[in-house]
């Protein structure tokens, strides 16, 4: 390889790299986590197992022990290295998706590089003669369609059939926080999607090797010698830093995080936002103009995407490099809305879906390769509401929960529940237009299990006599409960609480307000049963707007009636008209503690200048994140809290 070459490398490299670290993404609320060691870095562990051995090492540029190349440090200590095996992006990871790597010899130590991303995919018996084990290491990112665990099915399928031992150096996965999408049908197998399991699978790649032995997914049911060299002080959900950008565009931890609920986007006819230095951050099309304002152009990057969709044509969609990545963490979800509001955005339906009016009865559309089946083009076309199509993919994560379960090498994330607390002004954004629907989706994609609601109509004639919580609860398929503060415009108007969990026993409270003595507000406390042997406690409240002496007051009146449950697991959700520090919220932190971050600007839309929103908790909850999202939706903006249900 000429100079030329290896400095033209070295700059793209760098410019990743600047791109990772540059990227200003605040940390979510985590608990206190001892560092995990990558198994690449416990040498002591599986330098043994490599004495007097030809080793061939499966991996590319996040294969590292500390900051050297795995291939250079092991062979200064002495490893025979004599062949590497790279996968998609090559081993310097510098080759743009979906193009073939060429064979070639590394420039720096001269050992042979065999791609299994470009004439085949699988090791030959040639390649593998005269080796005697295998050291696999890369980074993956626990989604199905990205192609490192397909590389690894084959390289373990051959090492089955060759008899030669794989030793896996395992290494942490950034979504395994939480497991969501179909299970892919056997139909729509592909190098996309090799196995039955769902998008986001939730596993350590050495976790997903002892799947793919234990089910016996290699061709004609071989078993593969296997040793997992072990993440140290890990479990699943937990976060780390990335030392490596997993792949070209995905270059940024957010990126990481947003890919599997943006990926599909690149088998429509809406740009995933390659083409651009924030690749997998945002979201358009050059059709959209007019109904968003943000605007993205696409253009070849070497290395990135030489040939990325509507290169060089403005695309206008939604901008998602502020998007919370803790959204994304223990309790996340697929954010399946976007896809919903894309399909209904677009102009030209029948062109949304690549190559849909062209492809024969028999074909298969890359969307339905991605997805693990074509249901959910069929349901987004039939206008299916989200809960109804994820309804459809619960047979199936339940029975691939219980193969997971057998496999995992780490505990899994505690117990969450993801809580929302948001003033949704009657319904309506701040130029009075009715969003209901659109807050139900929110709500959906958020993934929340629990929803404190202020500012909630109900058969008032400003908001055509809708019912607003029966209407949110039908749309999202939760449980609800509605409670006036006072008679409103023929109907009533107070808080709401929206629940996947049943709603048991309600308490309700008036609370007083000193600068009208003609009005109370509502409190109350529900039960809920989050599952047999658990109940929480949820409280709802909109504190006075006008007076600080009034919302003192009725913050100790709060204190009085929460000292009465004595529960651990209380949540109170509420617009307490009051920022962080004043009398009145820190009044309420008695017996409660602030789960939100307190830097997190809620009011008012659109151009937020404080924090008057807020999820307190009792002291048998503890939080594990939280965020606020960007919405105009109302003129707050919602706050999500996600809590370790810490059992006795």
């Amino acid at each position: 390889m000429g100079t030329a070459v290896k400095l033209f490398i070295a700059g793209i490299f760098a410019l990743a790299m600047n791109h990772l670290s540059a990227s200003q993404e605040s940390s979510p609320i985590q608990h206190t986590d001892t560092v995990c060691i990558p198994g690449a870095e416990r040498t002591e562990e599986y330098l043994p197992l490599l004495r007097n051995k030809k080793v061939a090492l499966a991996g590319n540029h996040s294969s590292m022990i500390g900051r050297r190349r795995m291939i250079d440090s092991l062979l200064a200590r002495g490893v025979s290295i004599v062949r590497v095996f790279s996968p998609e992006h090559g081993l310097y990871g510098k080759v743009a998706a979906n193009t073939p790597v060429e064979d070639h010899a590394d420039p720096v130590t001269h050992i042979q590089v065999i791609s299994l991303f470009g004439h085949h995919q699988k090791p030959k018996p040639e390649e593998l003669r005269g080796i005697d084990a295998i050291l696999f290491d890369m980074q993956d990112v626990g989604v199905r369609f990205y192609t490192y665990i397909s590389t690894l099915h084959y390289i373990m399928e051959a090492c089955a059939e060759a008899s030669i031992p794989v030793i896996i150096l395992d290494r942490p996965n950034p979504n395994d926080g939480y497991i969501d999408g179909p299970v892919l049908y056997p139909r729509f197998k592909s190098f996309i999607g090799m196995h039955p399991v769902p998008i986001v699978h939730g596993m350590t790649i050495g976790e997903y090797a002892r799947m793919i032995n234990g089910e016996g997914w290699l061709r004609n049911r071989k078993k593969c010698s296997l040793t997992v060299i072990p993440v140290g002080n890990y479990r699943h959900g937990q976060s780390f830093d990335f030392k490596q950008p997993p792949s070209p565009n995905l270059n940024t931890p957010r990126s990481v995080f947003l890919y599997p609920s943006l990926c599909w986007f690149g088998a429509t006819a809406v740009s995933d936002a390659r083409g651009t230095f924030f690749p997998f951050q945002a979201i358009g099309s050059p059709l959209l103009k007019g109904k968003y304002d943000f605007a993205f152009t696409p253009k070849p990057i070497t290395g990135m995407a030489e040939r990325p969709a509507h290169a060089n044509d403005t695309c206008y969609g939604i901008d998602l490099r502020n998007y919370p990545r803790g959204a994304f963490g223990i309790g996340g979800r697929l954010n399946l809305q976007w896809l919903l509001e894309m399909y209904k955005s677009y102009p030209e339906k029948a062109l949304f879906f690549n190559g849909e009016n062209a492809k024969s009865p028999d074909s298969i559309l890359h969307f339905d390769y991605l997805v693990g089946n074509s249901l959910l083009r069929e349901q987004i076309k039939r206008g299916f509401s989200e809960p109804a199509i994820r309804q459809t993919w619960e047979a199936g994560l339940k029975k691939y929960r219980k193969i997971r379960s057998k496999y995992l090498l780490y505990a899994d994330p505690p117990a969450a529940i993801k809580v929302m607390t948001w003033n949704i002004h009657h319904g309506a954004d701040k130029d009075e237009q009715d969003r209901l629907s659109h807050m139900a989706s929110l709500i959906n994609s958020s993934g929340a299990g629990i929803v404190g609601l202020q500012e909630v109509d109900s058969v008032c004639s400003r908001s055509d006599n809708m019912d607003q919580a029966a209407i949110l609860a039908s749309m999202t398929g939760m449980h609800h409960l509605f409670q006036k503060h006072f008679a409103f415009q023929g109907g009533a108007y107070g808080n709401a609480l929206l629940s996947r969990y049943p709603i048991g026993k309600v308490s309700s409270f008036r609370l007083p307000i000193l600068s009208d003595s003609s009005k109370t507000v509502a409190f109350f406390v529900a039960d809920l049963h989050v599952s047999k042997k658990t109940m929480v406690k949820a409280a709802v409240v909109h504190m006075d707007y006008r007076d600080s002496r009034s919302r003192i007051n009725q913050a100790n009146m709060i204190n009085r009636i929460i000292e009465k449950t004595k529960c651990r697991y209380l949540i109170l959700t509420g617009d307490m008209n009051a920022s962080p520090g004043t009398a009145e919220v820190t009044t309420l932190t008695k017996y409660l503690k602030d789960v939100t971050n307190t830097k997190d600007l809620t009011f008012p839309a659109g151009g937020t200048d404080r924090k008057i929103d807020y999820i307190l908790s009792g002291k048998g909850l503890w939080p594990l994140s939280s965020y606020v999202l960007e919405s105009t939706d109302s003129d707050h903006l919602p706050v999500i809290s996600v809590l370790d249900l810490r059992l006795p």
